[in-house]
């Protein structure tokens, strides 16, 4: 056997070994929209039901992510109300973060789908009933730079 044959049989064996560790989404019940991807099992998730209840329990409504949100923005009035398309946000992060593991390219989102997400992320940091930290120019400018 030549070296170039063998290189090949090797990669070929270690891609192999590589996508076999990763999930279809086929059945998933919390990224609708999403199940011809593929996810990389980690602490959080092995399987499909373990996918499943992951992400339902960082859904905006949960008591879990509202009380991670409060502390990580500075919003302690937040009560899981305000966000747009924040399910599909997090569905497409985390089956982008396993692209390369499953080697997959994965889907963009609707471009007016990030927008309407990253517009109702700044005005609910604008809004100061929910955040007591107001993130005005910084988010707006970032806001601004997407819409270009």
């Amino acid at each position: 056997m030549n070296g170039r044959l063998a290189f090949i049989i090797v990669i070929g064996t270690l891609i192999e070994s590589i996508s076999a560790n990763c999930f279809q989404l086929q059945g998933t019940q919390a990224c609708k929209g999403f199940e011809d991807a593929y996810v990389s099992p980690n602490s959080a998730y092995k399987d499909l039901n373990s996918f499943d209840a992951f992400v339902q329990s960082r859904d905006d409504l949960s008591s879990s992510y509202i009380s991670d949100f409060k502390s990580s923005f500075g919003c302690p009035n937040y009560n899981g109300q305000g966000q747009r398309n924040h399910r599909s946000i997090f569905c497409a992060l985390l089956i982008q973060s396993s692209s390369s593991q499953c080697q997959q390219s994965s889907t963009p989102l609707c471009l007016d789908t990030c927008r309407q997400a990253t517009a109702s992320l700044v005005a609910l940091f604008n809004n100061r009933a929910a955040c007591d930290v107001t993130y005005g120019d910084d988010s707006k400018s970032q806001y601004e730079h997407m819409r270009r």
